[in-house]
C-alpha cells in the first residue's frame, strides 16, 4: 500500500511541475507533445505498481526465500574459497620459513556450526623424501592434532 501512495504523490508532484512549467514557459506543441508523453507514463507507471502490489503479495514471498537461500549459498562458497587461497598462501610461507617449497598444496575447509570456516586437512606434495619428513614435522606442530597433514612424495 505504500508504494501506492508514493506513487500517487509522485504523479501530483510531476503534474504540478508540469503545469507550473507550462504556465510560465513558452506555448508550444513541443512542450504540450512533452507533457502530455509524461503523463502518460506517470499514469502507466501508477496502474504497473497497482498491479504489482497484488502480484507481490501472492507470488513474492517464496521467490524472495529462495533467492536469499540462492545467494547465501553463493557468498558461503565464495568465503570458503577465499579462505582455502589464504590458507596456501599461509601453508607456502610457513614452508618458506625452513626453506622448502612444495610441488602441490590442497587445503580442505568446512563451515562450522557456528559458520566459521575450520580447516581440516593440509595435503602437501614435495619432491624428496627428506623434504617430506621435515614438512610433516612443521605442519604438524603448527596446526595441532584438529588439523589433518597429510605429505606426499613426488605428488603421489
Amino acid at each position: 500500500m505504500n508504494g501506492v501512495k508514493e506513487t500517487a504523490l509522485t504523479v501530483c508532484i510531476v503534474m504540478v511541475a508540469i503545469e507550473l512549467i507550462a504556465r510560465f514557459g513558452p506555448k508550444n506543441s513541443m512542450l504540450n507533445f512533452v507533457r502530455g508523453l509524461v503523463l502518460l507514463l506517470l499514469l502507466v507507471s501508477g496502474v504497473a505498481s497497482l498491479f504489482r502490489l497484488d502480484l507481490d503479495l501472492s507470488l513474492g514471498q517464496a521467490r524472495v526465500q529462495e533467492e536469499n537461500r540462492e545467494l547465501v549459498e553463493y557468498v558461503e562458497q565464495q568465503a570458503e574459497l577465499a579462505v582455502q587461497e589464504e590458507w596456501k598462501r599461509s601453508v607456502e610461507g610457513l614452508l618458506a620459513t625452513i626453506q622448502l617449497e612444495a610441488k602441490k598444496i590442497e587445503v580442505n575447509t568446512d563451515i562450522a556450526e557456528d559458520s566459521s570456516i575450520v580447516l581440516t586437512k593440509v595435503t602437501v606434495a614435495f619432491a624428496y623424501e627428506t623434504e617430506a619428513q621435515r614438512g610433516k614435522l612443521l605442519l604438524e606442530k603448527a596446526f595441532g592434532e584438529e588439523t589433518q597433514v597429510e605429505v606426499l612424495v613426488h605428488g603421489q
